[in-house]
């Protein structure tokens, strides 16, 4: 018998994956699976999940990392088998390849530039960050990076900008690595080339002559890591080193150059500031040095005569010391010291208002002249100067007085008009009064210079009456500011005279003269107690210890002089009263 089967068996088609597989970067790996059968369903899956149905695979990973792909082979037919087989697949890094734009750059010292490096990565899904090293000593900055991850490498470029505080040759590296810990860098050099610093300084200053001046000029440089020296030649014979100060900071050094120094004679002068940084750079600077003063500020130089009348305002016999101009107003209006609208008393009906200026030999603070101020009814009367000065410097006017009427009526005036103005009733005038006394007395003011000039004002103020005001060593000085620390001051116990011998100042004490309001019967207490007075007049006073009658031998005369009020400055400070812009009790209308 015979037996015919009509069943075939199955084809046998087993999954092998042909594993393990290694490759680098994005090259392609050949998964092999083998001979392929028609009844045969196969699948590869690389290890991602990309699956793919076909028997053998060329991938490329975009990523490096161990894969564990897999092969399934299903036999299609009656009895057939699923078969799956596993592969490990080994995708070694690339680092990423990075160069410079360019190679070599020249720039000039800290100007900011920016660097850009590019880099590819055959790994084209890693991403990436990029570390910059300057060369300068400075830390190494993280760079902004762009990139696109699109198949078959990964593009990017990284950005930033520096700049580098001094001349020199710099190696600048980029370090770009990705997220795998794959670095590439690339170098390129940067020549950096000085720049020489910058002075700024004004077109012109004006000094006062024998008085200490800080000669300073600002400079910049872009170099803020360069040091700097600087010299200083006077224009008038002198040449210094000066003191530097400076900020070494970015974007731009600043500093400044200053040197001390006095003017001995007037006249015009060219400074010339040199700033030099250590790498040779420098900078010249010229400035013109106008150097003045308070002319004629002891009256030791000579009087001139001025004669005239003017209205009801009689100026007879005028002798003005030389540089000097007198100012008079009759009527004490709104804009003239206190800014009160007064009428001061006596100034209407027939009464004369009259000036008399004269020099006298005799009474004087020191030396040989004073000058002499007679006022006869209400109002003002002076004498002023005007004298150019530096915008925004301070500027401290002062004076020896001796107002020898002790009575309200009459009051010492002294003022600054900070834009230099003329007219004693202007409101900008910065005025301070001071009590009547027997003896050589000290006032000041002191102000914001607002113009190019100065006015400086000294006479009195009157209500009514007559009087008699002597002025001596008058003085000028001038507050510098400063870019730097200014001087230190003195103590505040110090009672060394205001005015000395080469007419510095105490600044400390000034403020207390001022705002002391000392009292009336304690202005005659103390020349009653104290009453060493010299006076001249035609006939002896009553209460007067000494007196000289006008035909007294001059010998004489001028030996008592110089035992006059030489006043101690406890004497002085209780003496002198006065206050900015206050209005006095014997300003005001009597009712």
């Amino acid at each position: 018998m015979t037996i015919t089967a009509t069943n075939q068996a199955a084809l046998v088609d087993m999954a092998n994956s042909n594993g393990p597989y290694v490759a680098t970067g994005n090259q392609a790996v050949n998964l092999n699976g083998g001979i392929s059968h028609a009844v045969s369903l196969p699948r590869w899956d690389p290890g991602n999940g990309q699956v793919q149905n076909v028997r053998s695979l060329s991938y490329s990973y975009g990523k490096s990392g161990l894969y564990i792909a897999n092969l399934q082979i299903k036999v299609n037919e009656y009895g057939g088998a699923t078969t799956l087989n596993y592969a490990t697949v080994t995708i070694n890094n690339v680092p990423p390849v990075v160069q410079f734009d360019t190679t070599t750059v020249t720039i000039p010292e800290g100007q900011e530039i920016t660097l850009s490096a590019s880099f590819t990565d055959d790994t084209w899904l890693d991403t990436h960050t990029a570390l910059f090293n300057f060369g300068d000593n400075t830390a190494p900055q993280d760079g902004i990076v762009q990139e696109t991850n699109n198949e078959p490498q990964a593009q990017g470029t990284a950005t930033i900008k520096h700049a580098w505080c001094d001349n020199g040759n710099y190696t600048v590296t980029v370090f770009v690595t990705d997220d795998v810990g794959g670095v590439g860098q690339a170098t390129m050099t940067v020549n950096v080339t000085n720049v020489p610093p910058k002075i700024l300084a004004p077109k012109k200053i004006c000094v006062l002559q024998h008085q200490n001046v800080h000669l300073e000029a600002i400079f910049t440089d872009p170099g803020w890591c360069d040091t700097h020296v600087a010299t200083w030649d006077t224009g008038d014979g002198h040449f210094h080193m000066a003191t530097i100060k400076e900020r070494h900071t970015p974007p731009v050094l600043f500093g400044y150059a200053s040197s001390s120094h006095v003017y001995k004679c007037a006249g015009n002068y060219l400074a010339r500031v040199t700033v030099t940084d250590d790498d040779g750079g420098e900078d010249s600077a010229v400035i013109i040095v106008i150097v003045t003063e308070l002319f004629n500020r002891h009256f030791e130089h000579g009087f001139r005569i001025i004669a005239g009348t003017t209205g009801r305002q009689t100026l007879t016999n005028t002798i003005i010391a030389n540089e000097w101009y007198p100012f008079s107003y009759e009527t004490v209006t709104a804009n003239a010291l206190s800014g009160i609208n007064v009428k001061a008393a006596g100034s209407a009906g027939n009464t004369v208002f009259n000036v008399l200026y004269k020099p006298d030999e005799y009474i004087n603070r020191d030396g040989q002249r004073a000058q002499v101020i007679e006022l006869k009814g209400s109002g003002i009367a002076g004498i002023r100067q005007t004298v150019p000065v530096n915008i925004g410097w301070d500027y401290e006017f002062t004076t020896y007085y001796h107002l020898p009427l002790l009575t309200e009526e009459c009051k010492l005036i002294i003022g600054i008009d900070p834009n230099g103005g003329v007219d004693p009733s202007d409101p900008g005038i910065v005025w301070i009064t001071a009590a009547p006394v027997e003896r050589w007395v000290h006032a000041s003011v002191r102000v914001c210079a607002l113009s190019e000039s100065i006015t400086c004002f000294v006479g009195m103020l009157q209500s009514g009456g007559e009087s008699v005001l002597y002025i001596d060593r008058t003085a000028l000085f001038m507050i510098q500011p400063k870019y730097g620390a200014m001087p230190e001051r003195k103590p505040e116990n110090d009672q060394s005279c205001p005015v000395n011998e080469i007419e510095g100042h105490d600044f400390n004490r000034l403020s207390d003269y001022m705002s002391i309001n000392t009292d009336r019967g304690t202005l005659a207490s103390v020349y009653k107690l104290n009453d060493q007075s010299v006076r001249f007049a035609d006939q002896k006073p009553a209460n007067n210890p000494i007196f000289l009658m006008p035909a007294a031998s001059n010998t004489l005369a001028d030996n008592l002089i110089k035992g006059i009020a030489q006043v101690s400055g406890a004497v002085a400070k209780n003496l002198v009263t006065g206050t900015i812009q206050t209005v006095f009790p014997f300003l005001k209308k009597k009712g």
